[in-house]
């Protein structure tokens, strides 16, 4: 990053690689984002190590930037930490409501319901 932006750059960013993870990465960035107060920089499909051989939806959560003040402090404190995490369980929760509903309404045998 250039020296100029050094700091100014905050929020959160959600990453995957699969085709089974977009909806994921989009619930969670919304729940994290909105738990912490961060701005939702976004939903990038990058072909990351942690997150391309995986076999089920999976997420890479970049949740601030530690150069800046206010998103440093937030992950530096204990409670920051944990509102995080509330932020990362709310999107895991959220999601699989979600798709247990999708789940649920789709017809005998649809091969999109399986995921």
């Amino acid at each position: 990053m250039p020296d100029a932006k050094k700091g100014q750059r905050s929020g959160t960013e959600l990453y995957y690689y699969t085709e089974r993870s977009p909806d994921l990465a989009g619930v969670m960035l919304d729940e994290v984002a909105r738990a912490v107060g961060l701005d939702p920089r976004g939903v990038f499909q990058r072909r990351l190590l942690v997150v391309r051989g995986c076999n089920m939806p999976s997420v890479l959560v970049e949740t601030g930037y530690l150069d800046n003040a206010h998103d440093g402090a937030l992950l530096g404190s204990a409670e920051g930490r944990e509102t995080f995490a509330q932020g990362v369980c709310n999107g895991i929760l959220r999601y699989l409501h979600v798709r247990a509903t999708t789940v649920a309404k789709a017809p005998v045998g649809d091969p999109e319901a399986r995921g």
